[in-house]
């Protein structure tokens, strides 16, 4: 067994033959019943040739057997090359498709580049729009999409970072995550695993997952989050906020009411500079 670069793709590796290992089941079983059919097909053919030659025997076969007779005898045998052609069409698939191999692995899964260290400016209209910081970027170019993800180097517990700004280029909040994807050409990014989006103002988003999209500027949780603002943190689902979080809407709340001499920022900062 060839070595595998990685946990991902020798995964992905026995995926494939058990994949392959089924397709050839299924192709055996369908043979076994395609020849089970072929066979009674012959058999029922040869009783019809049979009986054919039996009547000519003694008298005129136009006399004696029916039209459909001698169409049974050509369907016997037009089943049996359909099951013919059948065979050379999967023997000639079977062929056709290319050996999986190690190289052809690493190219689906691959990044195309890979960088560390990484400080990103993304700018719009000459403004200053994203600001993104990782320890490790892999960058991937497929035909549907360009993307990257940013994460924390090996050994790294420093967290990627997004510094978000408004139009004008002034400062909006700043997300936390333990990774991101950014997607180039719809300009967004995704946020995952203990989220924590700041404003300016000091309102904190926290969720498990967090969108950003530049067409509207809109932060989005498609599921749990919670808000804390102005000594109140407010639960729900589905949350839809304006980047610099001035409005916000929840799905499903509840409010909880927390002294105003804590700060309820103070958890959310001791996570991100963990």
């Amino acid at each position: 067994l060839p070595v595998l670069s990685s946990p991902r793709v020798f995964q992905s590796f026995l995926t494939l033959h058990l994949l392959d290992a089924r397709i050839s089941e299924a192709i055996v079983g369908l043979t076994r019943n395609l020849l089970r059919i072929d066979r009674r097909v012959r058999k029922l053919t040869a009783m019809e040739l049979g009986f054919t030659r039996h009547n000519t025997s003694n008298q005129n076969t136009s006399d004696r057997l029916g039209p459909n007779q001698g169409t049974c005898t050509r369907m016997g045998y037009s089943s049996a090359t359909l099951i013919s052609l059948f065979f050379i069409f999967m023997s000639g698939c079977a062929d056709n498709q290319p050996p999986v191999t190690i190289e052809s692995l690493r190219s689906s899964e691959d990044p195309d580049q890979e960088s560390w260290n990484v400080d990103l400016t993304i700018t719009e209209n000459g403004y200053l729009r994203l600001h993104l910081t990782a320890g490790h970027v892999l960058k991937y170019e497929r035909p549907d999409s360009i993307f990257m993800l940013l994460q924390s180097a090996d050994g790294d517990s420093v967290r990627v970072k997004v510094d978000i700004f408004d139009v004008a280029g002034d400062s909006s909040a700043v997300v936390f995550a333990d990774r991101i994807y950014y997607y180039e050409r719809e300009n967004r990014f995704v946020a995952h695993g203990d989220v924590v989006a700041t404003s300016i103002s000091g309102t904190v988003i926290e969720s498990e997952h967090l969108t950003w999209t530049e067409e509207d500027r809109k932060l989005r949780t498609p599921g749990f989050a919670t808000i804390t603002e102005s000594g109140r943190r407010t639960s729900g689902y589905r949350l839809v906020a304006n980047e610099d979080l001035s409005e916000a809407i929840l799905e499903n709340f509840t409010g909880t009411t927390f002294s105003t001499d804590a700060d309820p920022t103070e958890s959310s900062r001791n996570r991100n500079n963990r």
